[in-house]
C-alpha cells in the first residue's frame, strides 16, 4: 500500500521525468520484487535462524509466531511494526494529503492561466479518478487492518488483561475481509 501511494504520489505531483526515472516498467518490477523478496525474508529469517517458531492456533484457525525467547519477541514487533505498519501507513498518508493538495491546487487554478496549465499538463482527468480509486483502495486497507494491529499490539504487549474472543475474531475478519475489499473497490 506504501509503495502504491508513493507511486500516486509521483506521478501527480512530481513531473513526468521524475516519475518515468523512478518507475519505468523495469524498475517497477524491480521495486515489486524488492518488496516481495523482503517480506519472503522477514518470514524466513527468523524460523531459520531458530529464533521463532509457527504454532497452529485452533481457536483462532491461524498459525501464528512462538517467539523462542522474549528478547527476539520485542524485536520481532519492533521490526513488524515500523516496517509493516509505520513506514507503509505514513507513506500513504503523507502521500494522499499532498495527492489531495496537488489535485486541489489543480482544480482551482488550471482555467484560470496558461502558465498553471502547463505546470499541471500530467495530470488528466484520469490521472485523478486513478489516484481517487487508489485513495478509496488504501483506505479500505487501513479500516480494515488497523483494528487488527491494534488487537495484536495489545495482545503482544499485555498492555490490557484479556481481550474477549469475539473482539480479537471481529478483527481477523475485518484483516481477511480487505482481501474481498480490494477487488471491489478498484472496480
Amino acid at each position: 500500500m506504501g509503495l502504491m501511494a508513493f507511486n500516486r504520489y509521483m506521478r501527480i505531483c512530481k513531473s513526468e521525468q521524475q516519475y518515468k526515472r523512478i518507475f519505468s516498467p523495469w524498475k517497477s518490477r524491480g521495486l515489486l520484487a524488492c518488496v516481495w523478496i523482503f517480506v519472503a525474508c522477514y518470514t524466513a529469517a527468523p524460523k531459520l535462524a531458530g529464533v521463532q517458531d509457527f504454532v497452529f492456533v485452533p481457536g483462532y484457525a491461524l498459525c501464528a509466531p512462538a517467539h523462542l525467547s522474549e528478547i527476539g519477541k520485542m524485536f520481532h514487533y519492533a521490526f513488524v511494526v515500523i516496517c509493516f505498519l509505520l513506514i507503509p501507513l505514513l507513506t500513504a498518508i503523507f502521500s494522499y494529503i499532498k495527492i489531495a493538495k496537488t489535485i486541489q491546487q489543480h482544480n482551482a487554478d488550471a482555467s484560470t492561466t496558461i502558465q498553471r496549465r502547463e505546470t499541471f499538463s500530467h495530470i488528466t482527468t484520469s490521472e485523478i479518478k486513478i489516484s481517487k480509486s487508489l485513495f478509496a483502495v488504501v483506505l479500505a486497507f487501513m479500516i480494515c487492518w488497523i483494528p487488527f494491529w491494534l488487537i495484536v499490539l495489545l495482545r503482544r504487549f499485555r498492555l490490557v488483561a484479556t481481550i474477549p474472543r469475539n473482539v480479537e475474531l471481529l478483527c481477523n475478519f475485518c484483516m481477511y475481509f480487505s482481501n474481498t475489499v480490494n477487488p471491489y473497490m478498484r472496480g
